[in-house]
């Protein structure tokens, strides 16, 4: 008995271990967590609260949102003075008429407090401070003390961003700045910012005046169509340049035929009065000194070419020959090619066949 159990204990041992070692723990996914990501107050709409989930710093799912309706919870908030409070902590105050707010009214929530008028619920004049957060998690203050029409900044108002740390004080419509605005430059000093809808000024560096075209400074906008027009004029006088360089390539290629075929008609006289000379076969060098030791020259790759074209070299006896064009360095001229009637450079050391031209022959030949 004591045997076996010794056994089955061995057993039992090695299946312990066989599946303790194999198996691999799994690793555990992050789970999902959900934040609060945007929140709007006012009376019509509510307390609404909008949520998101979140694994790490990458938003997760779709986001949606939970809108409250407020209960009174002080004073009449039908036809009279009361407080409409929020489940999220919002409230509201001020005269209601037919439940809504109208006259002097304030509220606090989701960020934001207003001290103002009220006109059916929507902000009329007053004072708004709204705290949000940035795409980089940093805190964005907004200031704006005036006019509002539909929810939206309409008339003259005092305006501040922490964006830009700018204050900008003019008349404005639906949000946006049109025509002539003061701006203060590097705000840094404590709400309030104004005091009876004038900027206070100890709360700036400097100040100047900006003309606004839908939201844009006016001299940005005047400074983009004086660059466009500086640019389109630059692209037309580029198009002018590129035209008239046209019309001297084309007059100097013109030119350039013209006195080829001057070439050609003084390549048919030279060999009328005097003819071409045969020398044989041999290296540039050899070739150079052959001719003006017989009070010769080599031809030009031009004259070369206006031999070929003139049917003058079928019964010359080699299939390249050497020129007088040099090809751009010491050591390589070019040679022409009686079988397809092209040209190329060579090194000088290679044997080609020599004919020399007579120094009598007008200059006239050389490469255009």
């Amino acid at each position: 008995m004591g045997k076996w159990k010794g056994v089955v204990l061995i057993f039992v041992i090695q299946i312990i271990y066989l599946f303790g070692c194999s198996s691999e723990k799994v690793k555990e996914e992050p789970k999902p967590v959900e934040k609060e990501v945007s929140c709007t107050f006012n009376q019509l709409d509510g307390e609404c609260r909008v949520f998101s989930s979140f694994v790490g710093d990458q938003e997760w799912g779709n986001s949606y949102s939970i809108c409250t309706l407020g209960t009174c919870s002080e004073g009449d908030c039908e036809n009279g003075k009361g407080t409409l409070s929020y489940p999220g902590g919002s409230k509201l105050e001020g005269t209601f008429k037919k439940g809504k707010l109208n006259g002097a009214g304030s509220y606090e929530g989701c960020g934001s407090s207003y001290t103002g008028t009220f006109k059916d619920s929507l902000k009329g004049k007053g004072v708004l401070i709204t705290k949000t957060k940035s795409n980089r998690d940093e805190d964005l203050v907004q200031y704006y003390d005036g006019s509002s029409q539909d929810e939206m900044r309409n008339g003259k108002g005092i305006y501040y961003s922490s964006s830009d740390s700018n204050i900008y004080e003019g008349t404005w419509k639906d949000d946006v700045k049109n025509g002539t605005f003061v701006v203060y430059s590097n705000f840094r000093g404590d709400f309030p910012l104004s005091e009876k809808g004038t900027v206070l000024k100890t709360a700036y560096d400097g100040s100047k005046k900006v003309t606004y075209v839908n939201d844009r400074d006016k001299e940005e906008i005047d400074q983009e169509e004086r660059d466009r027009k500086y640019q389109a004029i630059k692209e037309a006088k580029e198009r002018e340049e590129r035209r008239k360089q046209d019309i001297r390539k084309a007059q100097y290629e013109k030119e350039r035929m013209r006195a080829y075929q001057a070439c050609r008609k003084a390549v048919r006289s030279s060999i009328s009065v005097r003819g071409w000379d045969y020398m044989g076969r041999m290296n540039w060098y050899n070739a150079d000194l052959k001719c003006r030791s017989n009070g010769m020259r080599l031809p030009t790759i031009d004259e070369l070419k206006a031999a070929y074209e003139a049917g003058m070299t079928k019964t010359w006896n080699f299939p390249e020959y050497w020129s007088s064009s040099s090809g751009g360095s010491i050591d390589h001229y070019y040679m022409f090619s009686l079988l397809s009637g092209n040209s190329r450079k060579e090194s000088y050391h290679h044997d080609k066949g020599v004919i020399c031209s007579p120094n009598s022959m007008p200059w006239i030949c050389q490469e255009f």
